[in-house]
């Protein structure tokens, strides 16, 4: 009887001269007691095959799609029964410090109510000759300090503090984060983080890496990517009952940020009547920002538009687990300030 507590899933595709490296960082970890699936989603690339064999670690084992899944659709063949009471996901492209697991896995032995443990990330960036900088920059600002995320959260409108890659949970409840294989990879976590059970453990202190490639070999669905932007901002503000006060705070802090809200908030509004109250907080410049990216990009703004009206399987799924989350607040019609925990 295997004695493993964490199950990993390393996904791959047509990346074999960066997967070497996810690997060694697993090797590499303090707490040993795991076992590895490497999934390979390409039928036709033998080197993810041969670079476990010459690993000759019997803990890993590599599968092979006999047909190319897609990115959605292998992510969630991790989201099934298994006997280790922890999962964790690893792309290939990504890396972990060597004291990852142990961290994530300590963090949810203390706390047996939370599930799900997040570490914060250091930035990686590929350059033009196949280097990789690295500029001291975290995904989150570093601090020395474990988070308790309750929701919903300032960043839950339409993204999420969960990631993949950087995320250790329990085992016992991953059926219920199946997201459907025709959501947008890109929104991924912002969807599957609605199926979790709060708080989430964020750990400040970066212990994993995401790598900013130059090419990948995922596609974007452009419309669908900007009509589940708009359903996951739309279920939020509908259920969570924010009132104008708390949605203009929210408005205001991230006119802030590199990417104002205009086009998430424009998007809303078209996705039905009943969330053009949103549009009072858009400037005229807002505006037009909009209709210059629609002028520019007309094929993705239609896209974008056809998407939005339809009732897709994915709106269908966001509504549903964005009920469900908001069913279970305590005090609706507030953002969950974020609370320091002293674990020792």
């Amino acid at each position: 009887m295997s004695s493993a507590q964490c199950r990993i899933f390393l996904f791959t595709y047509r990346r074999s001269h960066l997967l070497g490296r996810a690997l060694q960082s697993l090797l590499s970890q303090t707490f040993t007691r795991w076992v590895c699936e490497v999934h390979n989603d390409d039928p036709t690339d033998p080197e993810p095959g041969r670079l476990v064999d010459q690993l000759g670690d019997a803990r890993i084992s590599i599968i092979d799609h006999q047909v190319n899944l897609g990115a959605m659709a292998s992510y969630n063949l991790a989201f099934t029964d298994m006997s280790e009471p922890y999962m964790a996901m690893l792309q290939d492209d990504n890396w972990w410090n060597e004291d990852f697991l142990a961290s994530m896995i300590g963090l949810l032995e203390q706390r047996p109510e939370a599930e799900v443990a997040v570490s914060n990330q250091w930035l990686a960036v590929e350059q033009a000759d196949g280097s990789w900088q690295h500029p001291g920059k975290s995904v989150h600002p570093v601090e020395d300090r474990v988070y308790e995320i309750q929701w919903p959260h300032w960043n839950a409108v339409a993204g999420a503090r969960y990631a993949d890659g950087a995320t250790v949970m329990r085992s016992d409840r991953l059926a219920a984060m199946v997201v459907p294989d025709e959501a947008p990879f890109d929104l991924v976590e912002a969807i599957r983080e609605r199926t979790f059970r709060f708080p989430i453990l964020f750990a400040a202190d970066p212990k994993a890496h995401f790598a900013v490639t130059r090419e990948t070999a995922r596609g974007r669905t452009h419309g669908l990517y900007g009509a589940c932007q708009a359903w996951l901002a739309t279920a939020f503000f509908r259920d969570v009952g924010m009132d104008s006060s708390t949605v203009g705070q929210w408005v205001a802090r991230k006119s802030q940020a590199p990417v104002p809200p205009w086009t998430l908030l424009i998007l809303c509004g078209l996705a039905g009547p009943d969330s053009r109250w949103l549009w009072r907080w858009i400037p005229l410049g807002g505006w037009l920002r909009f209709l210059a990216g629609a002028l520019k990009r007309p094929a993705q703004f239609w896209q974008t538009i056809w998407a939005l009206r339809k009732d897709h399987v994915v709106r269908q799924f966001i509504d549903r687990v964005t009920g469900d989350q908001a069913g279970n607040l305590k005090k609706p019609g507030r953002f969950n300030d974020e609370e320091v925990l002293c674990l020792d």
